[in-house]
């Protein structure tokens, strides 16, 4: 995922519709932060788990 967006970002400037591109990449950041930070807390539960 962090490959997608940044392989967006650097192609949008060079693309007749940008803004979308841009858009998009954004977007693809966001859901990534969502994502990382979610599978962050799902193993530090699992970790707490196993440990007791």
């Amino acid at each position: 995922m962090p490959i997608a967006t940044f392989a967006l970002e650097v192609v949008s400037p060079w693309s007749a519709n940008w803004p979308v591109i841009a858009l998009a990449a954004v977007a693809g950041a966001a859901a990534h932060a969502v994502t990382a930070s979610s599978a962050r807390a799902c193993r530090q539960c699992a970790r707490t788990r196993v440990a007791e």
